[in-house]
């Protein structure tokens, strides 16, 4: 039996389907690879966004081990302000090297120098007070970050707060 040459090339069909798949994979990863502006209101990546900073010696309030309470003086590390209206607050602590734990904490900003209102603004002082469930893994020995929740915004992180 000979085989017969075909009217269609299947190089062209192979060609065709190739740039097909090019030209998607291209279309689904260009945003994260192009150097142009960001849209949508965001900074560039060469600033850095505003950060919460630990701004003096942290006080903390235990039950035996437990932790139940810190007070943390604050300010803002940057050029922006960091509003904290409806921010939702956590403590994550490490129990072991893979083992991590988050409990919900709740708090509220007493204002050392500033206007008082719920933006903490460059060169405002704070004191962030910390309220913890008695009954929670967050021990006295071990490290915690503080990991706030804006409404709007990034997350923001105080790391390590108990060795400041």
């Amino acid at each position: 039996m000979a085989l017969s040459n075909s009217s269609y090339s299947t190089r062209s069909i192979s060609l065709v389907m190739f740039a097909s798949l090019a030209g998607l994979g291209l279309w689904l990863f260009a945003p994260f690879g192009l150097g142009g502006s960001l849209g949508g209101g965001e900074s560039a990546p060469s600033q850095l966004p505003a950060l919460i900073q630990v701004d003096g010696p942290v006080v903390t309030e235990a039950n035996g081990d437990d932790l139940v309470g810190l007070v943390v003086p604050i300010s803002v590390r940057g050029n922006d302000s960091i509003d904290l209206a409806g921010a939702k607050l956590r403590a994550e602590t490490a129990l072991a090297e893979t083992a991590l734990a988050a409990v919900p904490a709740g708090f509220d900003i007493e204002w050392t120098a500033g206007n008082s209102d719920l933006v903490l603004d460059p060169g405002e002082q704070a004191v962030l007070n910390v309220e913890l469930p008695a009954n929670s893994s967050v021990r006295t020995d071990n490290p915690l970050d503080l990991v706030f929740v804006p409404v709007g915004g990034p997350t923001l992180i105080i790391e390590d707060v108990l060795s400041r």
